[in-house]
């Protein structure tokens, strides 16, 4: 018998933001078919229930480039989560901020 109306208490919440934050290691982006590595610019905890990663998409190629997808890595090199995107730098653009939240929540699917 399962029991379903178990709710996380906001320490577990907590302790599951704490866990992402320190599970992430860098990022990339792909341009064209080539990846590439980038830091992690900032963490910013939000309260005790949401994170936002800060990532700096800088444009060396002093063209215009589209950036097509975003990964975030794991301390194990391993794609912990990754977007699909269409963004444009123009070559007169320096870079891109990009800002990927994690909300945590308790939920159900009932």
């Amino acid at each position: 018998m399962e029991k379903e109306d178990n709710m996380l208490t906001d320490i577990a919440l907590k302790a599951y933001k704490d866990y992402t934050k320190w599970e992430l290691s860098y990022a990339r982006y792909k341009v064209g078919s080539s990846y590439i590595d980038i830091p992690i610019d900032r963490v910013e905890m939000i309260g005790d229930k949401a994170l936002k990663v800060y990532l700096v998409i800088n444009n060396h190629r002093h063209s215009t480039i589209t950036v097509s997808e975003i990964q975030l890595i794991n301390t194990d090199n391993e794609v912990f989560c990754q977007f699909e995107e269409n963004i444009v730098i123009n070559a007169n653009e320096e870079g891109y901020l990009y800002v990927v939240k994690f909300k945590f929540k308790e939920g159900s699917d009932a």
